[in-house]
């Protein structure tokens, strides 16, 4: 805060403390994801590929992975498959990271605000809020696929339903339902 001493508002000091709590955050992120991506290295020199035959340990790869504190460069195991040539990465899929270099709590966070308003609107309230730059098509594809997930979820759990696995809360369909509003 001191270095900050040119503070003459409230405003001021406001900024200053937002400013300190972003780069504080910023240094628990990285420090905690690579202690996270290294308590999580290879276990084994192999992997079950989808194929059917094995995927083998190539090297550590970088990748840099967006979080709400900007981005974090981390190393995680890198396996390939011979017979087929796919890639897999462990890592990647247990921390809910995919192609998209953004972490599941910047996709909910997105799509948590985007469902309150415009695209525009969204990524301009998370900047304000958070100092979380996107484009807005970016937003857009990011709520594409967390919609695209809950869809399949609800669409998982009405086949539960429908097969008899999950039993309604009411044993009988009542004759007649009554609906108030205020």
């Amino acid at each position: 805060y001191r270095e900050h001493s040119s503070t003459q508002t409230v405003a001021d000091v406001e900024q200053a403390a937002e400013e300190i709590a972003r780069a504080a955050g910023a240094a628990v992120v990285e420090v905690g994801i690579a202690e996270v991506a290294e308590n999580h290295q290879r276990t084994s020199n192999q992997l079950s590929c989808s194929c059917g035959h094995k995927a083998y340990f190539k090297e550590n790869r970088s990748r840099d992975i967006a979080t709400l504190f900007g981005a974090v460069s981390v190393q995680r195991a890198y396996y390939r498959c011979p017979s087929c040539g796919r890639s897999q990465m462990p890592w990647d899929t247990e921390q809910g990271l995919n192609q998209r270099s953004f972490t599941p709590r910047v996709k909910a966070s997105v799509a948590q605000v985007a469902a309150r308003s415009s695209y525009k609107e969204s990524v301009e309230l998370l900047y304000v809020l958070a100092g979380f730059k996107i484009p807005e098509s970016t937003a857009e594809a990011l709520v594409a696929e967390v919609g695209g997930r809950v869809r399949a979820e609800e669409e998982q759990l009405i086949g539960s339903y429908d097969a008899g696995d999950i039993i309604p809360l009411v044993p009988h369909k009542p004759a007649c339902l009554y609906i108030s509003m205020d």
